[in-house]
């Protein structure tokens, strides 16, 4: 997994962005990036256009689909997925 911090607008950095994209998600242009105030974490997805010619992604024609989960949701998903990684070891 590809984890990368982001941004942060404040001086104490409380206010920062992940990039939490896969590898694998990557290679097929997929970027997946979370956000947090604290309380609440944003997830937001796209699946983005790579033009070969300009060695770039297209950033003018992007859908973004976003969705909002509480810091214990994420958290007792988190601890959900271990325990199911540690039986199927």
């Amino acid at each position: 997994m590809h984890l990368q911090k982001g941004f942060s607008d404040s001086p104490d950095e409380t206010n920062c962005g992940y990039d939490i994209s896969p590898w694998e998600f990557l290679d097929n242009d997929y970027f997946i990036f979370m956000v947090s105030d604290g309380a609440q974490v944003r997830i937001l997805s796209a699946r983005l256009e790579y033009i070969i010619e300009e060695s770039c992604h297209n950033l003018e024609e992007m859908d973004v689909i976003d969705t909002y989960i509480s810091n214990a949701e994420l958290g007792k998903a988190v601890e959900q997925l271990k325990e199911f990684d540690k039986k199927n070891r």
